[in-house]
């Protein structure tokens, strides 16, 4: 999992923290499909998932 999070351009801390404040009280034993959302490649993932460099998309100045 944090590959994969690493590979999608997540911070990982912040990745796993939303997961584990955000699984506990989904629905997801009667609605599987919920869990798509959580996917690290999920494109509706806060921005406090997302690496900094990746959320403002800034080039070297050097």
């Amino acid at each position: 999992m944090v590959e994969t999070a690493k590979l999608n351009h997540l911070d990982v801390f912040g990745y796993l923290c939303y997961l584990l404040e955000s699984l506990p009280d989904l629905d997801h034993r009667n609605h599987p499909e919920l869990l798509e959302a959580y996917l690290p490649w999920s494109e509706t993932l806060p921005e406090s998932c997302r690496l900094r460099e990746h959320r403002t998309k800034k080039k070297c100045m050097f």
